[in-house]
């Protein structure tokens, strides 16, 4: 982990634009989790790293070197997970948009590593800048999409399969205990979710062409 962050710091030293994403499950988990009965439910690509790594990880995100904190959320089922323990046939990756906001912000915030607006651009800003589809998504300006949510911070709650709505039916997490709690979720100012139930509808997205991408922001704390 180290000689990657070395590079990505010296690189933009030199004024190189360098993205940078990672995902809770290598900022949250580490290699400990591949040992057991359900090390299976644990195997994704790249494979967990040691705690050291993690924790390094965890530093980085923390002093800026990190532009995005996003998931690659696969939806295997336990059942599918568990099918093998050989590495070759394991379905790969692990499921965690769900997850993905109470896991940050209990790690962010509720810890005093960061601040709300840090967060905010770590998960919604910078991916709609990289992406292209700034400001109509990842900002409440005036005549942008209104995607919002409704989140209480200071919910204290713990991850189980039971509050999992993703067809995985399983959290890596699970038993994990959060502080914060999406309450609601609007799209386009309509409410999709709320009460922990879904009131979307079918066949209600819409294509969203890309711009330019935003790709040199601020990083605040500095790269070393």
């Amino acid at each position: 982990m180290l000689v990657p962050l070395a590079c990505i710091r010296k690189f933009r030293k030199d004024g190189v634009d360098i993205l940078v994403e990672t995902t809770p499950h290598y900022l949250l988990l580490d290699k400990s989790r591949l040992e057991g009965t359900e090390a299976s439910l644990y195997v994704m690509t790249p494979p967990l790293r040691g705690k050291a790594d993690t924790i390094h990880l965890q530093n980085a995100l923390v002093y800026g070197d990190i532009d995005v904190v996003a998931t690659d959320h696969c939806s295997f089922t336990r059942e599918q997970k568990l099918a093998s323990v050989d590495t070759r046939t394991i379905y790969p990756g692990i499921p965690g948009t769900e997850e993905l906001l109470p896991l940050i912000h209990n790690f962010a915030i509720a810890s005093s590593r960061m601040n709300m607006s840090q967060m905010v651009a770590l998960l919604s800003t910078n991916p709609a800048k990289i992406f292209g589809l700034y400001p109509q998504k990842g900002t409440l300006m005036e005549g942008t999409d209104a995607d919002f949510i409704l989140f209480d911070p200071d919910e204290i709650w713990t991850i189980d399969e039971t509050s999992i709505h993703s067809a995985s039916l399983y959290s890596a997490y699970s038993g994990t205990t959060v502080s914060g709690k999406v309450i609601m979720t609007y799209l386009r100012g309509n409410l999709i979710m709320g009460d922990d139930v879904y009131l979307g509808k079918a066949v209600k997205g819409e294509f969203i062409p890309s711009k330019e991408p935003i790709v040199s922001y601020d990083h605040p704390r500095g790269s070393r």
